[in-house]
């Protein structure tokens, strides 16, 4: 008899391919959340505002503070959710 290979066997190569899409799409939503996040958490819980941002935000922070490019960023990403 010969050996059947089942289709739904996956291989280390998708487990890789998953996972570093996945910590691609957390890293992208980690980068575009400070601003809606804090609005939220300054809206319903404003003795929180500081923590969020000098803790779990604080390398955004500091990257906002040192590079021009970041700064810019997040000021266009502010304009914006102002205007709607």
């Amino acid at each position: 008899m010969s050996e059947q290979h089942d289709s739904t066997e996956s291989k280390p190569i998708d487990h890789l391919t998953r996972s570093l899409l996945f910590a691609f799409l957390a890293l992208v939503i980690y980068i575009l959340s400070p601003l809606p996040v804090l609005m939220v958490v300054k809206l319903y819980l404003p003795q929180m505002e500081g923590t969020v941002e000098n803790g779990f935000y604080a390398p955004l922070v500091y990257c906002y503070d040192n590079l021009e490019w970041v700064e810019a960023f997040y000021d266009w990403q502010f304009e914006l959710l102002n205007w709607i």
